[in-house]
C-alpha cells in the first residue's frame, strides 16, 4: 500500500526528504536507490517501464540496471530511513475534524482504525453515507433512510424511503420501478406509458387523458410499443403457457424456475388456463386516485389483447400500509383504511352506498333472494328484524343438532378435523352477534317509538288546550261586544290587539334581523375574497423580496471579490521584486509566539506580466530549527493563469533582504531552487510547499540595528530574472 497520510501542516513541518519521491507520502518502507533517492516499497512498481524488470528513477530519470554480481536491482531496504520514520511525531489525519491524538508513526495506522472521527459508509449499501465512526449511532437512529420507523397509521416498521410518495414522470418511472420492486430492469428495456390497455402512448404522465387508470410497461428498445396490434405482432409467434413463469418471461421479474410451486410464492391467479398462443405483456400497475390522497396501488399486471388471454394476474407489494386511508370508488367515501376497503365493498355485509347485493340472511332462509340497493337493504333489515332473529336462531339450532350428531357417529372427528369445530365456532359466534345486534337494534326501535307516541299525545293535548283556549277567547270577545260598554271586555279587546301588533312589530323585526344576517354574510364573503386578495399580495411580495435578497447577496460577493483584487492589485509587482512592509510587528511577534497566528503571507507578485506568480511566508517567532530564535523566511510558489505556458520546474535564484532602515547594514541570503523538489514544480493546488530560510535573522539581532522602527519593517524579496 502507498505511503502514510498527513496533515498539511505536518508534511510541511517534515520537509521533502521523508516523502516518497512516487506518490509523495510519508515513506512507508522506505527503499532508497543507488541514486540516492527514496521509495515507498509499493511504490517500485511504478519505476518500471512497460512490464520490463528495468527500473527508471522518477527524480532523475538514472536507468536502474541489474547488478553485474547478482540479479537484484540497484535498490534497496533502507532500515535507518524506516526508524527515522517510524519514530517522526504526527498527528491525527483527522485533526481538522477535531481529534487532539498526537503520537508516533508507528502508532499511526493503529489509531486511525479506532479514531471516532474516521468516516466509514453506512451498514445500509443503499444509503451510501459517509458518517463518522462516532456518530454512526445517531445516524442510523435518526438521520438514515434506510432505517426502520412505525407507521404512523398501521404500526408496522417500515423503511423511511418507503414511507414517501412521489409523483411519477417519464424521468423517473424506471428508478421507481426497481425501487418499489426491488429489482432490476434490464437495459435493453425502455418505458412506455399508455392511456389504457389499448394505447396511445403519451410522453409524460400530464399528457394522459384518462387519470383513473395508467399502464406502464417496459418493452425492447427496438419496439416502438405505439398499439396493441405492433405490440401482438411482436411476439405473436411465441407459445406461452400462462401457468408457468415463461408467461411473465421479462428481465423485470425476478428469475425463478419455471414451477408452479415457485410462480405461486409471486402470483395468485384467478384461473387457469390451457396453453395457447398469445401476445403478453408484464406491466406496473397504478391508479390515479390514490396519488393524491397519498400512496400507490401498486402491482405488476399480466395482460394481453388477445380475445383468448382473460385471465388476471396481480403481484401486490409488500410495503403498502394497510391502515392508509383510502377513497372508495364506488361511492366517493374517504378515510376508509386500505385493509378495510373490501369488507366496506362487499355486496352482503358490506355498507358500500355503490354496490348492490342480496339480504345477508338470504343464506339462511330469507324469502328476499333478489338484488338491492343499499337504502332497499337497510329498509328491508329494519322491517324483518324479528324474521331474520328468527331465521338465525332456528339455523343455529339445525347446525348445533347436525354437530352433535356427527360427533355421536364418530367422536373422532373433532381430533382430526379441528378446524371444523373452529369455523363452527366462529360461525356460531357470528350468528349470535348478529341476533343480539338484531334484537338491541329492535328494542332501540321499539323505545322510540314509545317516545314518539308520548311526544305525538302531548302535542294533541297542547293543541286541544290550544283550540279551547282560542275558542273561549273568541266568546268573550262576542261577549264584549255584546255588552256595549264593560270595562272588563274593553279591556281584553285592547290587550288582542296590543298583541297583535307586537306579533307584526316582532314579524317586522325578525324580517329586518334576517336581511341584517344576509348583508352580513355578505360583508364576511367579500371580506374574505379581500383578505385572500391581501394574503397572494403578500406572498407576492415576499417572493419578490426574497428574489431581492439573492440578487443583492450575489453582489455583495462580487463586490467583495473586486475588493479583494483590487487590494492584491495595489501591492502586486511585475518585475521579480516585492518590498513587503510589516506592520504591527509587535502584535503580530506576540501572536506567532502565543501560537494564535504564527506565520502569516506577502502579497503576490509575478517575474512579468505572464510569468511566475509568487509570495513569501514570514515566521516571526521561526519554524522548524530556527523556532524560538530566529525569523524563518520562505518562498511560495503559486498557482498562475500562466503555468501552462512557462518552463518547469522553477529554477530562478531567490534573495531574501531584511533592510536595515538606516541604510548600514542589511540581512541577506539567497538560494538557488532543487530542481527536484516538489517546492518548485508546476502547482497543483493554489500554492506548493514553501520553501527557504529557517533560520534568515536571529531574534537577538533584531535590536542592534534598525532593522524595526515605529512598529514596522521591511523585507524585499528579489527573484533573479535574467534568464527569462
Amino acid at each position: 500500500m502507498p505511503g502514510y497520510r498527513l496533515t498539511d501542516s505536518d508534511k510541511e513541518k517534515i520537509g521533502q526528504k521523508y516523502l516518497c519521491n512516487a506518490c509523495n507520502l510519508l515513506l512507508r518502507d522506505a527503499i532508497q536507490t543507488t541514486c540516492g533517492h527514496f521509495f515507498c516499497q509499493s511504490c517500485l512498481g511504478n519505476l518500471r517501464l512497460n512490464g520490463s524488470l528495468n527500473m527508471t528513477c522518477l527524480q532523475d530519470q538514472t536507468e536502474l540496471l541489474p547488478n553485474e554480481l547478482d540479479e537484484y536491482l540497484q535498490c534497496f531496504p533502507d532500515n535507518f530511513m524506516r526508524r527515522e520514520v517510524q519514530a517522526l511525531v504526527v498527528h491525527c489525519t483527522f485533526m481538522d475534524d477535531g481529534c487532539q491524538w498526537k503520537g508516533e508513526v508507528r502508532h499511526l495506522e493503529s489509531h486511525t482504525n479506532s479514531c471516532e472521527f474516521l468516516k466509514i459508509p453506512c451498514v445500509h449499501s443503499e444509503c451510501g453515507v459517509l458518517v463518522k465512526k462516532a456518530d454512526l449511532t445517531e445516524h442510523l437512529e435518526k438521520e438514515c433512510n434506510c432505517r426502520l420507523e412505525n407507521c404512523g397509521l398501521c404500526k408496522i416498521q417500515i423503511r423511511v424511503n418507503m414511507m414517501k410518495d412521489e409523483e411519477m414522470t417519464i424521468g423517473n418511472i424506471k428508478s421507481a420501478c426497481e425501487r418499489h420492486f426491488l429489482t432490476k430492469i434490464g437495459k435493453n428495456l425502455v418505458c412506455d406509458v399508455l392511456a389504457g390497455e389499448q394505447g396511445p402512448s403519451c410522453n409524460t404522465v400530464s399528457q394522459i387523458p384518462d387519470l383513473k387508470v395508467v399502464y406502464i410497461r417496459f418493452i425492447p428498445t427496438d419496439s416502438d410499443g405505439g398499439d396493441g396490434d405492433t405490440n401482438t405482432s411482436m411476439i405473436r409467434k411465441r407459445k406461452i403457457n400462462v401457468d408457468t413463469q415463461s408467461s411473465m418471461s421479462t428481465d423485470f421479474l425476478p428469475p425463478q424456475p419455471k414451477t408452479r410451486s415457485s410462480l405461486s410464492k409471486l402470483m395468485q391467479p384467478k384461473q387457469q388456463l390451457p396453453a395457447c398462443t398469445i401476445a403478453t405483456t408484464v406491466e406496473f400497475y397504478e391508479e390515479r386516485g390514490p396519488i393524491g390522497t397519498g400512496g400507490f396501488r401498486k402491482a405488476f399486471k399480466a395482460t394481453s389483447k388477445h380475445a383468448e388471454f382473460i385471465a388476471t394476474t396481480w403481484l401486490h407489494q409488500e410495503q403498502e400500509c394497510p391502515a392508509y386511508p383510502v377513497v372508495c370508488e364506488k361511492c366517493s367515501k374517504d378515510g376508509i383504511p386500505r385493509a378495510k376497503l373490501l369488507q366496506h365493498q362487499d355486496p352482503v355485509m358490506g355498507d358500500c352506498d355503490g354496490v348492490q347485493g342480496p339480504c345477508p340472511f338470504s343464506q339462511i332462509g330469507c324469502s328476499k333472494t333478489e338484488i338491492l340497493t343499499h337504502n332497499q337493504k337497510k329498509e328491508h333489515l329494519e322491517q324483518e328484524n324479528t324474521y331474520h332473529t328468527t331465521l338465525v336462531l332456528h339455523h343455529a339450532l339445525r347446525v348445533s343438532r347436525e354437530m352433535e350428531a356427527l360427533l355421536m357417529r364418530d367422536p373422532g372427528v373433532a381430533s382430526r378435523n379441528p378446524h371444523i369445530f373452529a369455523n363452527y365456532d366462529g360461525v356460531m359466534a357470528d350468528l349470535l352477534a348478529q341476533a343480539q345486534t338484531n334484537a338491541g337494534e329492535t328494542r332501540d326501535l321499539r323505545e322510540k317509538c314509545r317516545e314518539h307516541s308520548e311526544r305525538i299525545t302531548a302535542l294533541e293535548r297542547k293543541v286541544a288546550s290550544g283550540n279551547v283556549s282560542v275558542a273561549a277567547l273568541a266568546r268573550s270577545a262576542q261577549m264584549a261586544g255584546d255588552s256595549n260598554g264593560s270595562s272588563q271586555n274593553t279591556e281584553l279587546a285592547l290587550r288582542i290587539t296590543h298583541i297583535e301588533n307586537r306579533t307584526a312589530d316582532h314579524e317586522v323585526l325578525l324580517v329586518e334581523n334576517n336581511r341584517t344576517i344576509e348583508d352580513a354574510r355578505r360583508d364576511v364573503g367579500n371580506g374574505k375574497r379581500q383578505l385572500d386578495t391581501n394574503q397572494e399580495g403578500a406572498r407576492r411580495q415576499d417572493r419578490r423580496i426574497e428574489s431581492i435578497e439573492h440578487t443583492l447577496a450575489l453582489r455583495n460577493v462580487t463586490l467583495a471579490d473586486l475588493e479583494e483584487y483590487v487590494r492584491q492589485q495595489e501591492f502586486s509587482s511585475y518585475d521579480g521584486q516585492l518590498l513587503w512592509k510589516i506592520s504591527d510587528y509587535a502584535r503580530k511577534r506576540n501572536d506567532a509566539v502565543t501560537g494564535q497566528q504564527v506565520s502569516f503571507y506577502s502579497p503576490c507578485f509575478y517575474t512579468s506580466r505572464h510569468g511566475y506568480k509568487m509570495c513569501a511566508r514570514l515566521y516571526l517567532n521561526g519554524d522548524g530549527m530556527g523556532r524560538g530564535t530566529h525569523i524563518s523566511v520562505f518562498f511560495v510558489v503559486m498557482r498562475g493563469q500562466y503555468d501552462a505556458l512557462l518552463r518547469w520546474p522553477f529554477r530562478q535564484k531567490v534573495t531574501f533582504m531584511l533592510l536595515d532602515q538606516d541604510n548600514v547594514e542589511h540581512v541577506i541570503d539567497s538560494f538557488r531552487p532543487d530542481p527536484s523538489s516538489s517546492s518548485f514544480q508546476r502547482p497543483r493546488r493554489e500554492t506548493n510547499i514553501a520553501s527557504g530560510c529557517p533560520m534568515f535573522c536571529s531574534l537577538a539581532e533584531l535590536n542592534n540595528h534598525a532593522y524595526m522602527r515605529d512598529d514596522a519593517m521591511f523585507l524585499k524579496i528579489i527573484v533573479d530574472t535574467s534568464d527569462l
